[in-house]
């Protein structure tokens, strides 16, 4: 990379991928590789697309930047001077080439790191960028110039997180794929009526959804279960998003994640798969179709809700929960959480007793009712048949006291001072 005689550029131009090393997840099932490979390049294309757009626009900006503050043939004080500047926007190092000088802001890079493919598109008046290996990390360098007869400059930015991210991905896929091949070759059953057009687009949005396009949707018609399935499926999708977007946060768990949402995933997806299977018969009655078409419905949240659940650690650890806060009223939500646990074939008989009047409290709606359902359904799976759970609102200053009281067999002495600790 030379110094070159020319004004401003914002022509860009992507030499090539380089030399970053990737690998595919590996599964004994034929299908499931298919399945897993096609997930895994969907997501990594995307992904590095992303992470070299995001280099090339934070590299035009940085040399605006010098364009702005350095004089027409600066000093090595100059350049260094500006290199503090702009370091403190981000994560990349930088080399600086002009008539006689050199200067870089580490050790690791040098003017000799500088792909000599980009040096054809830099001197052509380009901003050109290349994915390559710099010091063994896989990392995306921009170069660009952009003061007649001044400096040339090289931006290294390393993709260690995006390399994490994808061999996250890629182990999870290879836990998981299995299910998805599970779920799409059972709904694949559906296809055989022509009354059942959009049970047929479900098959084909589920296929999307395991070939690794996360942005599949169905389009929402009328009112009756149909539509209500299509609303579910498209706010599980939307959860699915969110999970693939927040894996490096699930980093530090990440065996424990694949092994955990695998076990936990594969009940409602093989619920979803047999009513839609059932559903999809010629000889179903309506209102048959309809119990299992809501079944389906069901299960798609209990997939959001688990996925959420998933989360929500990671997300509070990272310091990225954001709340939404309302005033709610705790009192309806026990009363929908206990419709829902009765929906769910709950026995016991689970009552509400508000002792004096509650209170709106400013709170996560959201929330709170996952964790009331988590305390309420926890109560009613360890509580005998035909007992009584109770749930009691008390104020107490400027605090609403909740209460779930059950007649399980409870937990050991030693036990509460565990029960807020991460398990491993």
């Amino acid at each position: 990379m030379q110094a070159c005689s020319r004004g401003p550029t914002v022509n860009v131009t992507r030499v090539g991928a380089g030399g970053v090393p990737w690998k595919v997840p590996e599964t004994k099932d034929g299908s499931s590789i298919a399945v897993a490979v096609l997930s895994w390049v969907a997501v990594r294309d995307r992904t590095l697309g992303r992470a070299v757009d995001t280099a090339i626009r934070q590299t035009q900006v940085h040399l605006e930047t010098a364009a702005a503050t350095l004089p027409a043939e600066p000093t090595r004080a100059d350049l260094r001077s500006y290199f503090d500047q702009v370091q403190g926007r981000g994560e990349f190092d930088v080399v600086a080439v002009g008539d006689g000088i050199a200067e870089t802001t580490s050790i690791s890079v040098s003017p000799s790191a500088v792909p000599p493919a980009l040096d054809d598109a830099v001197d052509q008046g380009r901003v050109a960028a290349l994915r390559t290996q710099v010091a063994g990390r896989p990392t995306v360098v921009v170069g660009g110039a952009i003061q007649p007869a001044g400096p040339a400059f090289a931006f290294f930015f390393p993709l260690d997180g995006v390399t994490a991210d994808l061999a996250l991905l890629a182990r999870v896929l290879a836990v998981t794929s299995g299910v998805g091949v599970l779920v799409s070759a059972g709904i694949g059953a559906v296809a055989a009526s022509g009354v059942l057009r959009p049970i047929r687009r479900t098959r084909a949005a589920v296929r999307e959804v395991t070939s690794g396009d996360l942005y599949a949707e169905l389009p929402v018609r009328g009112n009756d279960e149909l539509a209500e399935l299509a609303r579910a499926f498209n706010r599980m999708t939307a959860a699915l998003r969110r999970t693939v977007g927040e894996l490096r946060e699930l980093e530090s768990t990440q065996r424990r994640f694949a092994s955990d949402v695998s076990h936990e995933l594969r009940t409602p997806l093989t619920v979803i798969d047999g009513a839609l299977k059932v559903a999809a018969g010629d000889a179903v009655a309506a209102d048959d179709r309809r119990l299992l078409l809501a079944d389906a419905i069901e299960n798609t949240g209990i997939l959001s809700d688990i996925l959420d659940d998933r989360l929500e650690l990671p997300r509070h650890q990272a310091g990225k929960l954001q709340l939404e806060t309302s005033l709610v009223s705790l009192e309806d939500i026990a009363r929908r959480v206990r419709e829902r646990l009765v929906r769910y074939g709950a026995r016991q008989s689970i009552e509400i007793e508000p002792r004096g009047a509650v209170p709106a409290i400013l709170a996560d709606e959201l929330r709170v009712e996952r964790i009331l359902y988590n305390l309420m359904e926890n109560a009613v799976k360890y509580s005998p048949p035909e007992s009584v759970i109770t749930v009691a609102f008390e104020v107490r200053g400027d605090y609403l006291l909740t209460r779930v009281t059950d007649r399980g067999r409870g937990i050991s002495p030693e036990a509460p001072a565990h029960l807020f600790q991460t398990s491993t």
